[in-house]
Protein backbone atom coordinates (compact mmCIF):
# COMPACT_ATOMS: atom_id res chain seq x y z
CA UNK A 1 0.00 0.00 0.00
CA UNK A 2 1.35 3.40 -0.94
CA UNK A 3 0.22 6.53 0.89
CA UNK A 4 -0.87 9.65 -0.94
CA UNK A 5 1.24 12.69 -0.05
CA UNK A 6 -1.41 15.05 -1.46
CA UNK A 7 -3.92 14.04 1.24
CA UNK A 8 -1.88 15.84 3.91
CA UNK A 9 0.13 12.76 4.85
CA UNK A 10 3.75 12.46 3.72
CA UNK A 11 4.27 9.70 1.16
CA UNK A 12 4.73 6.23 2.63
CA UNK A 13 4.63 2.58 1.74
CA UNK A 14 3.34 -0.31 3.85
CA UNK A 15 5.25 -3.50 3.16
CA UNK A 16 6.43 -6.68 4.78
CA UNK A 17 9.82 -6.24 6.43
CA UNK A 18 13.05 -7.85 5.30
CA UNK A 19 15.92 -9.17 7.40
CA UNK A 20 17.83 -5.91 7.09
CA UNK A 21 14.91 -4.18 8.83
CA UNK A 22 15.56 -6.01 12.11
CA UNK A 23 17.48 -3.19 13.85
CA UNK A 24 15.14 -0.39 12.70
CA UNK A 25 12.15 -2.39 13.95
CA UNK A 26 13.85 -2.97 17.31
CA UNK A 27 14.47 0.79 17.46
CA UNK A 28 10.79 1.44 16.64
CA UNK A 29 9.50 -0.91 19.34
CA UNK A 30 11.97 0.31 21.97
CA UNK A 31 11.43 4.01 21.18
CA UNK A 32 7.68 3.66 21.28
CA UNK A 33 7.12 1.35 24.22
CA UNK A 34 10.00 2.09 26.66
CA UNK A 35 8.72 5.59 27.58
CA UNK A 36 5.15 4.30 28.02
CA UNK A 37 6.29 1.36 30.12
CA UNK A 38 8.26 3.66 32.41
CA UNK A 39 5.63 6.43 32.59
CA UNK A 40 2.60 4.19 33.08
CA UNK A 41 4.25 1.31 34.98
CA UNK A 42 3.22 -1.15 32.28
CA UNK A 43 4.53 -4.69 31.83
CA UNK A 44 7.39 -4.87 29.28
CA UNK A 45 5.68 -7.48 27.07
CA UNK A 46 6.06 -5.52 23.78
CA UNK A 47 9.82 -5.29 24.33
CA UNK A 48 10.00 -9.08 24.51
CA UNK A 49 8.61 -9.54 21.00
CA UNK A 50 10.82 -11.77 18.89
CA UNK A 51 11.12 -9.40 15.94
CA UNK A 52 13.19 -11.80 13.82
CA UNK A 53 10.48 -14.45 14.23
CA UNK A 54 7.75 -11.92 13.38
CA UNK A 55 9.61 -10.92 10.20
CA UNK A 56 9.94 -14.58 9.22
CA UNK A 57 6.29 -15.36 10.08
CA UNK A 58 4.90 -12.95 7.50
CA UNK A 59 2.53 -11.41 10.05
CA UNK A 60 4.43 -8.14 10.55
CA UNK A 61 4.01 -5.09 8.32
CA UNK A 62 6.02 -1.87 8.40
CA UNK A 63 5.21 1.62 7.24
CA UNK A 64 8.23 3.24 5.61
CA UNK A 65 8.39 7.00 5.19
CA UNK A 66 11.30 9.31 4.39
CA UNK A 67 13.62 6.28 4.15
CA UNK A 68 12.78 5.23 7.71
CA UNK A 69 10.68 2.49 9.26
CA UNK A 70 8.24 4.83 10.99
CA UNK A 71 5.51 2.42 12.08
CA UNK A 72 4.52 -1.23 12.30
CA UNK A 73 1.58 -3.53 12.85
CA UNK A 74 1.21 -7.26 13.31
CA UNK A 75 -1.79 -8.95 11.72
CA UNK A 76 -2.63 -12.47 12.83
CA UNK A 77 -5.51 -14.02 10.89
CA UNK A 78 -7.84 -16.30 12.83
CA UNK A 79 -10.90 -18.17 11.60
CA UNK A 80 -13.36 -15.24 11.76
CA UNK A 81 -11.21 -12.22 12.69
CA UNK A 82 -7.80 -10.59 12.37
CA UNK A 83 -5.91 -9.89 15.59
CA UNK A 84 -3.96 -6.61 15.61
CA UNK A 85 -0.80 -6.39 17.71
CA UNK A 86 2.22 -4.11 18.03
CA UNK A 87 0.43 -1.15 16.47
CA UNK A 88 3.18 1.41 16.88
CA UNK A 89 4.46 4.67 15.37
CA UNK A 90 7.82 6.28 16.15
CA UNK A 91 7.28 9.32 18.39
CA UNK A 92 8.80 11.71 15.85
CA UNK A 93 6.40 10.39 13.16
CA UNK A 94 3.23 10.59 15.24
CA UNK A 95 0.42 12.98 14.29
CA UNK A 96 0.99 12.26 10.58
CA UNK A 97 -1.97 9.89 10.26
CA UNK A 98 0.25 6.82 10.07
CA UNK A 99 -1.69 5.07 12.84
CA UNK A 100 -4.86 5.63 10.83
CA UNK A 101 -3.11 4.29 7.72
CA UNK A 102 -2.12 1.12 9.60
CA UNK A 103 -5.68 0.53 10.82
CA UNK A 104 -7.10 1.13 7.34
CA UNK A 105 -4.50 -1.26 5.93
CA UNK A 106 -5.45 -3.89 8.51
CA UNK A 107 -9.12 -3.47 7.64
CA UNK A 108 -8.35 -3.92 3.96
CA UNK A 109 -6.37 -7.08 4.73
CA UNK A 110 -9.16 -8.43 6.93
CA UNK A 111 -11.67 -7.77 4.16
CA UNK A 112 -9.48 -9.50 1.55
CA UNK A 113 -9.16 -12.50 3.90
CA UNK A 114 -12.96 -12.50 4.30
CA UNK A 115 -12.79 -11.96 8.06
CA UNK A 116 -15.77 -10.30 9.71
CA UNK A 117 -13.87 -8.29 12.33
CA UNK A 118 -10.59 -7.02 13.72
CA UNK A 119 -9.70 -7.43 17.38
CA UNK A 120 -7.02 -6.07 19.67
CA UNK A 121 -6.17 -5.54 23.28
CA UNK A 122 -4.37 -2.73 25.05
CA UNK A 123 -3.54 -1.87 28.64
CA UNK A 124 -6.21 0.13 30.47
CA UNK A 125 -3.65 2.85 31.28
CA UNK A 126 -2.96 3.52 27.60
CA UNK A 127 -5.75 6.08 27.38
CA UNK A 128 -4.42 7.70 24.20
CA UNK A 129 -4.41 4.34 22.43
CA UNK A 130 -7.91 3.51 23.67
CA UNK A 131 -9.17 6.90 22.48
CA UNK A 132 -7.54 6.39 19.09
CA UNK A 133 -9.09 2.96 18.64
CA UNK A 134 -12.52 4.23 19.66
CA UNK A 135 -12.12 7.06 17.12
CA UNK A 136 -11.24 4.44 14.47
CA UNK A 137 -14.50 2.59 15.10
CA UNK A 138 -13.47 -0.06 17.61
CA UNK A 139 -15.72 -0.82 20.57
CA UNK A 140 -14.71 -2.16 23.94
CA UNK A 141 -15.89 -5.74 24.38
CA UNK A 142 -14.48 -6.61 27.79
CA UNK A 143 -11.71 -6.07 30.32
CA UNK A 144 -9.57 -8.82 31.76
CA UNK A 145 -6.91 -9.15 34.43
CA UNK A 146 -3.70 -10.68 33.07
CA UNK A 147 -0.94 -11.16 35.60
CA UNK A 148 -2.19 -8.28 37.73
CA UNK A 149 -2.80 -5.85 34.85
CA UNK A 150 -6.15 -4.87 33.36
CA UNK A 151 -6.36 -5.09 29.58
CA UNK A 152 -9.09 -3.64 27.40
CA UNK A 153 -10.30 -5.88 24.58
CA UNK A 154 -11.68 -4.12 21.52
CA UNK A 155 -13.35 -5.16 18.28
CA UNK A 156 -14.30 -3.54 14.98
CA UNK A 157 -16.64 -5.06 12.44
CA UNK A 158 -15.30 -5.33 8.89
CA UNK A 159 -17.84 -4.80 6.15
CA UNK A 160 -17.60 -7.29 3.28
CA UNK A 161 -16.58 -6.11 -0.15
CA UNK A 162 -19.48 -4.63 -2.11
Amino acid sequence: MVGNASAGTPAFVIRQPRGRDLQPIHHLVDSTYEPMIARLALPPWPLRANVAQLIHSGTLWVLESEGCIAAAIRLDAHRTFVQLELVTVLPEFQRRRYGRALIEFAESKARSLRRSSMQLMTHERMLDAIGFYLHMGFVETRRANLQGHIFVYMKKAVAPRP
